[in-house]
Formats: C-alpha cells, sequence, structure tokens
C-alpha cells in the first residue's frame, strides 16, 4: 500500500520482491476512489473516469444491461452469497399468524421475481446462512 486518504482513495503498487515473481504487462498500480454516491458511480464509468467497478452498481438491471452494451464493457457475473430478502415484523397481527405467514410465502411468485427483477439470477436453495 503506497499511499492511503481514509475514506477517499487509495493506492496499491507492485511489490517487486514479491514470492511469485511478477509475469511482463502486469498491473503494477492501483488507484481506489471510494465513491458514495451510486450516481456519481455510474456517471463517472460512463465518462472513462473510472475503468472497474463493484457489483452493487450492476444490482440495478436497467443500469447493468445499459453499461454491458457500451463498447469496450464486460460484465461478469458469479454465483455469489448475496441474499435478497424480505423482512417481516411476526410480532404483530397479522403476520403473528405463522398461517398468514406460510400462506405469503406460498403466494409469492419467486419465478417472476427471479425473471423480471434479477434477470435471471439464480434462486438460492437450502438454508439462510446467518
Amino acid at each position: 500500500m503506497k499511499s492511503v486518504e481514509l475514506g477517499s482513495k487509495y493506492t496499491l503498487v507492485k511489490f517487486d520482491d514479491y514470492w511469485k515473481g511478477w509475469q511482463k504487462n502486469q498491473i503494477d498500480r492501483i488507484e481506489v476512489e471510494i465513491i458514495a454516491e451510486y450516481a456519481t458511480r455510474i456517471l463517472k464509468f460512463k465518462k472513462g473516469e473510472i475503468d472497474l467497478t463493484d457489483d452493487y452498481l450492476l444490482a440495478d438491471p436497467k443500469t447493468r444491461d445499459e453499461l454491458a452494451a457500451m463498447k469496450g464493457v464486460s460484465v461478469y457475473e458469479d454465483v455469489q452469497l448475496r441474499l435478497a430478502l424480505l423482512q417481516m415484523n411476526n410480532k404483530k397481527p397479522p403476520l403473528d399468524d405463522v398461517n398468514v405467514r406460510k400462506a405469503i410465502s406460498y403466494a409469492f411468485d419467486y419465478n417472476s421475481i427471479v425473471k423480471d427483477v434479477f434477470k435471471g439470477a439464480c434462486k438460492r436453495r437450502g438454508l439462510c446462512p446467518f
């Protein structure tokens, strides 16, 4: 780590004595800018002011499709542990009734959410990890 500006940016540089060595044309410097505003990150990416972004920028399917359509942009999608969930207060009626919660679960159109909201992302199976 060459430099740090807390909450703003940091710079990483190649460590010449890296135990695995380096090959030609590998990246030798990375500048990471912390951009809190979602809209600012999108604008900077579109203007070519940043070269790489995290996947949170792609969370909105419309934005993901728009950026993926840009010349020279590659969008990589990998399986992740990220979950989307709805929280309910099951201490108050009507959600304090387990049968009401089951009815909501049965009535929820999971396939449409996966297809239309998450644009085909896979649906998790099994237990929630928390």
